[in-house]
Parts: C-alpha cells; sequence; structure tokens
C-alpha cells in the first residue's frame, strides 16, 4: 500500500510548511550573498544552519506521535501500515535538511573562494 503525504498527519504537514520557509530564506541568502559583508553572511548563514537542524527534529516529533498513536490504537493488524506512516516524518525531515545543509556547505566555499 502506497503512503500519501496525507497520512502524515499535521506534524508532517508543518514539517513541510517548516521546509519551505527555509528554503526560501536560503535562497534569500543565495542571491544577497555578494551584498553582504563577510560577518553578516556568517552569522546568516550560521543561524540558518542552526533551522536546519530543526527538520530532522520535527520530523522525529512526527515519527513519536505516530508510534504513540498507533500504539494507544492497540490493533496489531494495522500495525505495520502504522509504522510506516509514523516514519513518513523523518523522511520528509531528512528530504528537507541533508539538500539545504549541502546547499549552505556548497554557498560557503564559493564564498570564500571569492
Amino acid at each position: 500500500m502506497f503512503i500519501t503525504l496525507n497520512q502524515s498527519g499535521l506534524i508532517g504537514w508543518l514539517t513541510l510548511g517548516f521546509g519551505a520557509v527555509l528554503y526560501f530564506q536560503v535562497a534569500q541568502l543565495l542571491l544577497q550573498r555578494h551584498q553582504l559583508a563577510h560577518e553578516q553572511w556568517q552569522a546568516i548563514r550560521s543561524q540558518l544552519l542552526n533551522w536546519v537542524g530543526c527538520a530532522p527534529l520535527l520530523g522525529l516529533l512526527g515519527t513519536v506521535n505516530g508510534l504513540v498513536d498507533q500504539f494507544a490504537l492497540g490493533e496489531i493488524q494495522n500495525f505495520g501500515n502504522g509504522i510506516s506512516q509514523a516514519l513518513l516524518t523523518t523522511k520528509i525531515g531528512l528530504i528537507i535538511a541533508i539538500p539545504a545543509w549541502v546547499i549552505l556547505l556548497l554557498a560557503q566555499q564559493t564564498k570564500e573562494e571569492r
């Protein structure tokens, strides 16, 4: 059975919204990187890296929430489906965090080369 995004629950959608805002901020930083002083660049980049670290934690929160809900239901026959739905939020968090982290690291290297 294919799991859709709708089954990730509220935390899954909040994680996606967080990711959209995060990538908007990363894009703004990249567009302004030549106009910012080095200290400003480093400060904003550091803050964004901290926010990138929050995405997997939001995903983990969704997983824990989904597992708690699944254990509370106590339906053994649907347990595998419930676990896979719960893990979807962790996958979303990692899909958001890893590319953003790589983009910020590559941007730092190109900034230092100039």
